[in-house]
């Protein structure tokens, strides 16, 4: 872990644009590209260290499964500290038998070929949670202010640092999210429905746990309800939750390495191991290109991963676990 900060706090700079492969050959390169800055020469060794395994991959791999992939900010990390960063032994199953689910559909209005949140209503700039296992925090976050964009016309960017102190549960018992270790987007979504739930600019993100700051003064943003849908839920019926309620939550093999390097392009025959369902992320619809049907993944890495913190993923496979645990709120 003491690795895994320090090459987050390093970042000085980052560059308003993705770089290509062509331009990051090299660990000066990258460190040039993307601020890079290390406490001491052990330090920058392990970094190295842990950049060119990454690059080796980048150049082996690039264009199967049918997309591009990229070195980014992450590129300096070992796997396990990867790992960290996301949901890290978070026992995901478990913990969604403890969420309403919501009736099973077995017939659906018309699906359309192409649908997508972002062209229909005001969607937030993609952020990122930095040195935090917080996805869960930032992708309920997202849900809410997008339900809010849809249903209410405000565009508003609410705390995530207020979840990830207030639902920590050595603060509340009453809630099962260990901060910047890892959490989940339903407990987020009771926190709301709840408590509600601030502004950003009530209660800025600080990138760590901090006391729970419960007496903070500003409008708090409620949700209603919020259900999951069956475990591996059919495409259809995520499909018909997105079109009906909004975005959905849902959890993957984010540490999977090619999601990981992910640029640019759709993401085809990724698997996904059921152990390492590590990462929330949200969906904000669906489209086809080429004879492809892909899903439209908002990830929290920021913009400098995937299409501008965008990922498109084949359809019908069930990859990197996508069916498996979708979660949506409503208002």
């Amino acid at each position: 872990m003491k690795f895994l900060l320090a090459a987050f706090f390093g970042v000085v700079a980052v560059c308003s644009c993705m770089p290509t492969n062509d331009e990051i050959k090299s660990f000066e390169d990258f460190k040039k590209v993307f601020g890079k800055t290390y406490a001491n020469a052990e330090e920058e060794a392990h970094r190295e260290q842990q950049f060119l395994k990454q690059l080796k991959w980048v150049e082996e791999n690039q264009g199967k499964n049918g997309a591009e992939y990229g070195i980014n900010q992450y590129s300096d990390m070992s796997d396990e500290e990867f790992s960290q960063h996301n949901l890290n032994g978070l026992n995901i199953s478990q913990m969604m038998l403890e969420v309403p689910q919501a009736p099973v559909i077995d017939t659906y209005e018309q699906i359309p070929t192409n649908f997508d949140w972002r062209q229909k209503t005001h969607v937030n700039p993609v952020r990122n949670q930095g040195a935090c296992g917080s996805c869960w925090a930032f992708a309920a976050a997202s849900v809410a202010e997008t339900l809010y964009a849809i249903h209410r016309h405000q565009n508003i960017i609410l705390s995530e640092q207020e979840l990830i102190d207030c639902t920590y549960q050595g603060y509340n018992p009453t809630y099962k999210c260990h901060g910047c270790q890892s959490g989940m987007s339903p407990e987020a979504f009771k926190y709301m429905k709840q408590k509600g739930l601030l502004e950003e600019s009530h209660y800025p993100y600080k990138m760590k746990l901090n006391q729970c700051q419960a007496n903070a003064r500003g409008t708090r943003y409620h949700v209603s309800s919020y259900n999951s849908l069956r475990y591996r839920a059919g495409d259809q019926e995520i499909q018909a939750a997105i079109m009906n309620h909004g975005p959905v939550v849902i959890y993957i093999h984010g540490t999977e390495a090619h999601f990981r390097n992910l640029r640019k392009g759709i993401l085809r025959g990724a698997g996904y191991n059921d152990a390492h369902i590590d990462h929330a992320v949200v969906l904000v619809g669906w489209g086809t290109q080429n004879g492809i049907d892909y899903w439209i993944i908002r990830n929290s890495w920021g913009t400098q991963w995937g299409d501008a913190g965008y990922g498109f993923v084949e359809r019908h496979h069930n990859s990197l676990g996508i069916n498996n645990y979708p979660v949506y709120a409503s208002l």
